[in-house]
């Protein structure tokens, strides 16, 4: 009987001390989430689908309280960090005069408007032009909200003079008939989601000339795009 309590408390004790571990680091790892298990396919993949899998994993699942959520087994301390990466062009066919500005509610004609719909405000549209990207959170009867205004450090000042609105979607816009007679613009948002900690970085490079065929258009050399010369720039 001695013999069979020993045992019985050297086995109790190996128990405690197997399941007490939790976070395990060093100087250069961390093992957030650690569990014995026994045998299946770490990742079972195939061309459209990932299937993380393992056997036995005895009392998986999630219990909570009030102040308390408790997530147990082999998986349940995977996390996949994603990024998302969109781009929202310019619609020329969908420019909209615009009247006032307060806050964050656009005075405009709400016609082809709708929740959800990223747009671009301008202010005196043109080559010396201030623009703000913002996606639609309401539409009244003669306005629209917006989540925000999202601007390159300067914000758009409404004065009803040459100030316009245009609905942002799809991959690629046009400029129309380009003369050197006037300055043609357009804007091209887009929208970062992620989890990473470190967030993100964006770089925006070209690869060529502005091309039609082999008609190219150079790049700006002065660093602004002037009327009467044949030239094309960015900024972002």
């Amino acid at each position: 009987m001695r013999w069979f309590l020993k045992g019985l408390i050297l086995v109790g004790i190996f128990s405690i001390s197997r399941f007490a571990l939790a976070n395990m680091a060093s100087t250069n790892y961390q093992i957030n989430w650690d569990s014995l298990n026994y045998g299946g396919s770490d990742t079972s993949t195939s061309d459209n689908y990932i299937l993380r899998d393992t056997l036995g994993n005895p009392g998986a699942g999630e219990s909570q309280s009030a102040s308390y959520l408790l997530r147990a087994g082999y998986r349940a301390g995977i996390f996949d960090q994603v990024i998302s990466f969109e781009i929202f062009a310019q619609n020329n066919s969908s420019k909209k005069s615009v009247n006032s500005l307060v806050d964050k509610t656009i005075g405009v004609e709400t016609d082809g408007l709708s929740v959800g719909d990223y747009i671009v405000l301008v202010q005196d549209e043109g080559g010396s032009q201030i623009s703000a990207i913002g996606q639609i959170s309401g539409v009244g009867a003669e306005t629209i909200t917006v989540d925000s205004l999202k601007n390159g450090g300067v914000a758009p000042l409404i004065d009803d003079n040459n100030d316009c609105l245009y609905k942002l979607g799809g991959y690629s816009t046009s400029l129309g008939t380009l003369n050197t007679s006037e300055i043609k613009t357009a804007t091209i948002g887009f929208e970062i989601n992620t989890d990473f900690d470190s967030g993100y970085s964006v770089q925006i490079y070209e690869n060529h000339g502005l091309q039609d065929g082999t008609d190219e258009i150079a790049p700006v050399a002065d660093g602004a795009v002037t009327a009467g010369s044949e030239e094309y720039g960015g900024r972002s």
